[in-house]
C-alpha cells in the first residue's frame, strides 16, 4: 500500500501526464463547485452555458473513468510508468464503462426512489401524514447502503470489466465474489480507502463555500487545490485497485 503514495513519482514524465488529467478533472469539479461558490464570488451562468457546461462536464467524465482503466491495465501488466491519456480509445473504454455502471445503479436508484415514494418522502400533499423524521433517517439510511455497496462491489468490477469489457461486469456476482475471496485483506483495505477518499472529496467540495468565506481562499485557487486532490486520489485508488491481483 506505501507504494501506492509514491508510484507516480517513479515516472519522469508523470508531471505532464499528470497536468492532463489535471485539465480534465477542473472541468470536471468546475461545475460542481460553481454551484456551491457562485454566491460568494458573484458568479453567473444563463441556462444555455450551464447546460453545455454539464455536458463538458459528462464528456470529461467518461474519458477520465476510460483512462482510469488504462491506468490500471498498465499497472497490472507490471509496467513502472504512467499511461499517456488516449482521448478517442479513453474515451470509448469510459463510455463502456458509465454504461457498465449506470445498469448496475438502475435498480438500486429503483429501490431508493420506491423507500422514498412509500414513506413519502418527495411527496407530503399524497403522504402527509408519512412524512417523519424517522422516514428521513430510514431513506438516508438507504442511499447510505447503496453507496456502500456501490463501492464495495466497485473495485472488484472493474477488474472483471477489464477482463470481460462486458457491460455486465457488475452482474458477474461468480468473479465478483471469488476476486473478494482470494484477497481478502487487500480488497478491505482497497473499500475503505475508497470510502475514505470519497468521504474528503465530498466534504472539501461541499464547504468550499466556508473556506472562501471564511478564509478568503480566491475561486481558482479552490479549483485548483480540489483538482490537484482528485487527480492524486485518481491515480492512489487506481493503483490499489490493480494491487488486488498482483
Amino acid at each position: 500500500m506505501k507504494k501506492a503514495f509514491t508510484y507516480i513519482f517513479n515516472d519522469s514524465g508523470f508531471k505532464f501526464k499528470s497536468f492532463i488529467l489535471f485539465i480534465f478533472m477542473s472541468v470536471c469539479i468546475f461545475q460542481e463547485l460553481f454551484s456551491i461558490c457562485n454566491k460568494s464570488y458573484n458568479l453567473e451562468l444563463n441556462s444555455s452555458s450551464y447546460v453545455c457546461l454539464s455536458i463538458l462536464c459528462l464528456l470529461c467524465y467518461i474519458l477520465i473513468q476510460g483512462y482510469g482503466i488504462s491506468v490500471i491495465k498498465s499497472l497490472l501488466a507490471d509496467k513502472t510508468s504512467i499511461p499517456f491519456m488516449s482521448l478517442k480509445k479513453d474515451f470509448i473504454t469510459g463510455f463502456k464503462f458509465v454504461c457498465a455502471c449506470t445498469i448496475y445503479l438502475i435498480p438500486l436508484f429503483c429501490i431508493i426512489g420506491a423507500c422514498g415514494f412509500s414513506l413519502g418522502i418527495g411527496s407530503p400533499i399524497f403522504f402527509p401524514a408519512t412524512f417523519t423524521k424517522i422516514s428521513l433517517v430510514l431513506l438516508i439510511i438507504s442511499v447510505i447502503g447503496t453507496i456502500f455497496l456501490y463501492s464495495l462491489v466497485m473495485p472488484a468490477s472493474m477488474l472483471v470489466f477489464i477482463k470481460t469489457n462486458s457491460l455486465w461486469s457488475f452482474y458477474k456476482f461468480e468473479e465478483i465474489f471469488k476476486i473478494m475471496k482470494q484477497n481478502k485483506k487487500k480488497y478491505f483495505i482497497t473499500v475503505i480507502m475508497f470510502l475514505i477518499c470519497g468521504l474528503i472529496v465530498h466534504l472539501l467540495t461541499t464547504y468550499a463555500g466556508v473556506l472562501c468565506s471564511k478564509y478568503n481562499i480566491h475561486f481558482v485557487w479552490l479549483l485548483i487545490i480540489l483538482a490537484i486532490t482528485n487527480a492524486y486520489l485518481f491515480y492512489f485508488l487506481n493503483y490499489l485497485i490493480a494491487d488486488i491481483e498482483t
